[in-house]
């Protein structure tokens, strides 16, 4: 079974609006994790250690929180593959009305708008894909980790960040080759 542990090594924030923008930013950071963040509100220490505490756990390759639109309600919850696409975890739920969404749990993939992952693998595999956006570059990153390393995603809702609404953002993304 999974275990909340110490993170392993140094943390960082780092920034990245767009999938090139954080792969700059993790090629530039030495810390031992990273997390990305494509520019929602600051992460507290707290929050910082509870997303990158799993990362502990050899078992798991990348660490996500619940994410909220504007309106309260889910944008993501981790994301699950099904019939070759990946589609975001509670998508359009009200926040706290679907009691699965509120405890940790695995999922099959991370959106890249906030994702704590070690730098090593993110570089190992290649950086984010930069024909993707941030969000579905995150997904492809998480699934080709997944596929490798037979490790495991991890959604941490006890971090809950809201975002802006994105007209471009979609609550799915193909998963072929990956899944």
């Amino acid at each position: 079974s999974l275990q909340f542990r110490t993170a392993p090594g140094t943390i960082a924030v780092v920034d990245g609006a767009t999938a090139a923008e954080a792969n700059r930013s993790v090629q530039t950071s030495t810390a031992d994790v990273v997390i990305i963040n494509s520019g929602g509100r600051t992460l507290s220490p707290e929050e910082q250690i509870q997303l990158a505490g799993w990362l502990g756990d050899p078992q798991v390759v990348a660490v996500g929180p619940k994410i909220l639109l504007r309106d309260r309600t889910v944008r993501e919850a981790g994301w699950v593959v099904a019939d070759g696409e990946a589609r975001a975890c509670g998508f359009g739920l009200a926040d706290a009305t679907i009691p699965f969404l509120e405890v940790a749990r695995e999922a099959s993939a991370i959106g890249g708008d906030f994702l704590a992952i070690r730098r090593n693998q993110f570089l190992g595999a290649g950086g984010f894909d930069t024909s993707l956006s941030t969000t579905h570059a995150g997904v492809h990153m998480s699934l080709r980790l997944r596929q490798n390393t037979g490790g495991v995603c991890v959604v941490e809702p006890s971090v809950t960040l809201s975002l802006p609404d994105s007209e471009t953002w979609t609550p799915s993304v193909s998963a072929s080759g990956f899944a």
